[in-house]
């Protein structure tokens, strides 16, 4: 026998199988032994959980869509006439309607359009205070010259509300001056009250197209010698 064969004969004997022989080394050395085995192709992968934004949406998605409410229509109301002041609005709106005369300008100032930017210029001489014989006298010679452009003028006074309506005298549209005053007697351009009762008078104008506007005066601001 071949001396070579005596060891694997013995152990053939004893009943043991000699080690395989080491695997040649052909692994690249910068291989890690221990590289984990690659998962298989249809294994899932590990998914990062939902965010917040993505349950809410789904969460959203899941209600039932709510039915859109009707619309209501905001109760209609009424503006203020410009100018007015809120408790005299009643007064102006029981009275009849009235169109807005036409505006044109032509130098006879008569009409609102010429005679608005006068008077609000001279919107702190509308009237005047006066003691006199024993009386306090309130003057409206301003208003009562410019009048062809108004419908009216109302006063209150001591805090009352503009409602007693001062009568002017009718334009002379006939003449070169529509705004001249020839009758102070009918149509006086002073107003009289008791001596010293007069602490302040608020005065509103209506224009013929139909707006208004309005002061209020204290005593000693329009109190004249």
């Amino acid at each position: 026998m071949n001396p070579l064969l005596i060891p694997f004969a013995i152990a053939a004997i004893m009943g043991f199988a000699p080690a395989p022989a080491p695997a040649p080394a052909d692994t690249p050395a910068d291989t890690p032994a221990d590289t984990p085995a690659e998962a298989p192709a249809d294994a899932p992968a590990d998914l990062p959980a939902k965010t917040p934004a993505v349950a809410a949406d789904a969460a959203v998605a899941a209600e039932p869509e709510a039915a859109p409410m009707a619309e209501v229509a905001p109760a209609p109301t009424t503006p203020p006439v410009k100018g007015q002041p809120a408790a005299a609005t009643a007064d102006l709106a029981a009275a009849p309607a009235r169109a807005p005369e036409t505006q044109i300008a032509t130098g006879r100032f008569t009409t609102a359009l010429e005679v608005k930017p006068i008077l609000s210029a001279t919107r702190a001489q509308w009237v005047a205070v006066r003691e006199y014989d024993g009386q306090d006298l309130v003057y409206i010679t301003n208003l009562a010259a410019w009048r062809c452009g108004l419908w009216a003028v109302r006063y209150g006074v001591n805090g009352d509300d503009p409602v007693t309506q001062v009568p002017l005298e009718p334009c002379h549209d006939d003449t070169a001056q529509p705004n001249g005053i020839t009758d102070p007697v009918a149509y006086p351009i002073f107003l009289p009250f008791p001596p010293g009762s007069i602490a302040s008078i608020e005065i509103e104008i209506t224009y013929d197209d139909g707006t208004t506007d309005a002061a209020v005066y204290a005593r000693a601001s329009v109190l004249i010698p």
